[in-house]
């Protein structure tokens, strides 16, 4: 947690008064009373508390003393000696994230606890709405989007949660601390909006009951308005959420608030003689990162955002020593580590994250480990912040503000398709991009191939089943992927979309731009039907019927006219003469829906020459036929390839006939 230094360490005076509270539900007055004076207040009776703070605390006393569990604790040994060891978890966007750190099944027995933190916390954010200033935004982005309430910008920033317990000196002595006159943390005011914290409880070993009311204090204390320490009011701690303003409020907030709260500088001071662990939980509310700090312009240049700002705060800001930390130690992720196994200074060293990239003192990740900066970056000094990281946050899937073109350092990372796929540097989303323009033209092609390879495929006409099997599996693998382009747009990345387009239209361009037009350019099903006057297709060569005979027609347009002994043998079928009605049988292959009937009679009824067609379920289509075109030698054909060019087969037929009607 980032904060600043407000006054010299203080020992705690006797005597001291109590947090005002206020009842659950608070009114706006009580709130503001408290808040414009002291800069807390405490929320009493909130509902279900008293027995999940019980329940909680009493699991956490038990992690923290266990040696088996409480190595996925870090741990930090504070200014007077005391040990803080803690376990972490944080809420993006108003969705609860895993607790850091295992501790027998800890994660789901603190759940109750974090809801009911999450839920009062809403509830005095919305009992301050009357000082927002009408519909104006309070806060806004670079993209001009806006925070128009302080839910929306508490759901739209995140909250870093913390489950500490504190072990006296007596039971974790400092090598060299001699007594509690010091205190475990000073006077500090956080640099978040809001801190909303549970009364700590002090608990004798994991299988007491807390102490009584005579036990230690809880510890905590805020500075008041005339520099008087105000202390948590003992008889309604357990049901109580205490809510301490951050200078963030002051910063972020107050100019397009109405009123002024105070930021409350607080400390805690671990009583001499205590026994056992005190158990705390707390959460502290930021803004959204990508928020613009309000009439603020650092180095001249624009405002900076509240990831940029801060970033930048903790570069000037000397977090090791306030944090506790001695001269060989660094503040890494919450916790002090020790420089002894590294072979670099102090300046030469480094918080790294898993993924290489530096921790800049928000994002929480119990996996940092110190490292030694590369020997080109020694000896300057670095601190996370010389460079600017591509994208932020743990990755989503999909951005819920709507298309989002990449803006380095402020747009969230994104998981393209698996989890692990998190593109979360230049090579990493150039690969995604480049991916998706690969799998738009895959997705024509497996339409091209289907089309133009498998439907064509004598071998495989005369084997049913091995058809079936090709065209099946070639339309699974289709629809898949097309499935696919799908989600790659869901993310809302523009430039992932921009891809998906390209892809598709470049593979349409190369392999199908000269194919029938379909009834849909959807890639999960490509099914090319042949309109009115649209051509058919033959081994790959539009054709048209002609009146008295059938044409290929080149792609440039020019014909050729062709004649019976240009054709496969298959086609020699036997031809009705003089007039009257004709007709054709044949039956096709696969139908499976009203729409197959719809698009094998379509295409058939393009065929110049055809004056009905008729198709059912069973793939047995009816079509009656002009004198010219029963007559031409080429009809069969002309059938056959309109039926192909929807990606069908003809499995019997087609047989013509004079005024009788024969169905095979």
């Amino acid at each position: 947690m980032l904060f600043a230094v407000t006054a010299a360490l203080t020992a705690l005076p006797a005597g001291a008064a109590h947090i005002p509270t206020c009842p659950s539900p608070a009114s706006l007055k009580c709130l503001l009373d408290s808040l414009e004076a002291h800069g807390a207040v405490a929320v009493s009776g909130v509902p279900g508390l008293e027995a999940a703070r019980a329940s909680a605390y009493a699991l956490l006393a038990a992690c923290a003393s266990d040696e088996a569990t409480r190595a996925s604790m870090q741990e930090v040994v504070l200014g007077d000696g005391t040990a803080r060891r803690s376990l972490a978890a944080r809420t993006v966007r108003g969705v609860p994230e895993p607790l850091e750190g295992t501790c027998n099944g800890a994660g789901e027995a603190l759940e109750p606890l974090r809801a009911i933190v999450d839920s009062a916390s809403r509830a005095f954010l919305g009992a301050l709405e009357p000082l927002e200033r009408g519909s104006a935004a309070l806060l806004t982005t670079r993209s001009g989007r806006g925070y128009h309430s302080l839910l929306e910008v508490a759901q739209g920033g995140e909250q870093l949660e913390h489950f500490h317990t504190y072990v006296p000196l007596r039971l974790a002595p400092a090598p060299n601390a001699s007594s509690h006159d010091l205190p475990a943390l000073p006077l500090h005011t956080d640099a978040g909006l809001l801190l909303a914290l549970v009364p700590a409880m002090w608990v004798a070993s994991p299988s007491d009951l807390p102490f009584s009311p005579s036990s230690p204090s809880d510890g905590f204390s805020v500075e008041g308005a005339a520099g008087e320490l105000l202390t948590i009011e003992p008889e309604s701690a357990p049901s109580s959420v205490v809510f301490v303003v951050g200078e963030g409020w002051g910063r972020w907030l107050e100019p397009a608030l109405r009123g002024k709260l105070r930021a409350a500088p607080h400390s805690l001071a671990i009583p001499a003689g205590a026994r056992g662990s005190r158990a705390w939980y707390g959460r502290m509310l930021l803004p959204p990162g990508d928020a613009l700090m309000p009439s603020s312009k650092r180095d001249g240049g624009a405002p900076p955002t509240y990831s940029e700002w801060s970033a930048w705060a903790n570069a000037q800001l000397d977090v090791f020593d306030a944090a506790g930390c001695n001269s060989n130690q660094i503040w890494c992720w919450h916790a002090c580590k020790n420089l002894d196994e590294l072979n670099c200074a102090k300046e030469d060293a480094v918080c790294a994250l898993p993924d290489g990239s530096v921790w800049d003192g928000n994002e929480n990740n119990h996996n940092a480990q110190l490292e030694c900066l590369p020997e080109e970056h020694s000896g300057h000094g670095r601190n996370g912040t010389d460079e600017a990281r591509f994208c932020t946050g743990r990755g989503t899937s999909m951005h819920m503000d709507g298309f989002t073109f990449l803006q380095r350092g402020e747009t969230s990372c994104v998981i393209f398709l698996f989890t692990p796929w998190l593109l979360s540097s230049d090579a990493k989303f150039a690969l995604a991009v480049l991916g998706t323009v690969a799998l738009g033209v895959l997705a024509e092609l497996l339409t091209w191939t289907r089309r133009t390879r498998v439907s064509a495929s004598e071998r495989l006409r005369s084997r049913p089943h091995a058809y079936r099997a090709a065209m099946g599996g070639l339309f699974a693998l289709q629809v898949a992927l097309g499935y696919a382009l799908m989600l790659i747009a869901m993310t809302y990345q523009a430039e992932l979309l921009i891809a998906v387009v390209a892809g598709l239209a470049l593979g349409h361009t190369l392999l199908n731009v000269t194919a029938p037009v379909g009834e849909t350019s959807d890639p999960c099903c490509a099914e090319p039907v042949a309109q009115g006057g649209e051509r058919a297709w033959l081994d790959g060569v539009p054709v048209r019927a002609g009146a008295r005979s059938l044409e290929a027609v080149s792609t440039d347009g020019a014909t050729s006219r062709s004649s019976t002994e240009t054709l496969p043998a298959a086609f020699g079928q036997p031809h009705a003469e003089g007039g009257g009605e004709h007709s054709a049988d044949l039956t096709v292959a696969p139908i499976s829906c009203e729409k197959c009937c719809a698009a094998v009679a379509g295409s058939i009824r393009a065929v110049e020459g055809v004056i009905d067609v008729r198709c059912d379920l069973d793939g047995a289509c009816h079509a009656t036929l002009s004198g010219e075109l029963a007559r031409s030698p080429l009809a069969p054909a002309a059938l056959s390839a309109a039926v192909a060019s929807v990606g069908k087969v003809v499995t019997c037929g087609p047989h013509l006939s004079s005024k009788t009607r024969v169905r095979l």
